[in-house]
């Protein structure tokens, strides 16, 4: 059927997440819809991100989560309230991004 599948394990995706990004790009081509966890992270004149005090809590009622061992949570909040910059850095203290 002129199929292509592509399987990673979770300690490729953890240890080498340049080359399946690069597979993945190989993969989906030139797609400028493909964006990665950091694409999201705002731009702020090279200072450094500060959160709002809403999203620190958030961060750290995530955090309290997983110590009570729960393996999901919903972010519920209005737009442009920082939902996306929020579960971007979660995924980043998890160490699912790069610095």
């Amino acid at each position: 059927m002129g199929w292509k599948v592509y399987i990673w394990t979770y300690r490729q995706l953890v240890n080498n997440r340049e080359k399946i990004k690069a597979e993945l790009l190989q993969f989906l081509g030139n797609n400028p819809n493909f964006k990665t966890h950091d694409d999201y992270l705002p731009f702020q004149k090279g200072r450094v991100l500060e959160l709002k005090q809403h999203q620190k809590e958030t961060l750290d009622k995530l955090a309290k989560l997983r110590e009570d061992n729960f393996s999901m949570a919903l972010l519920a909040d209005a737009q442009g309230m920082g939902k996306t910059t929020t579960a971007v850095l979660d995924a980043k203290r998890m160490g699912f991004t790069q610095d």
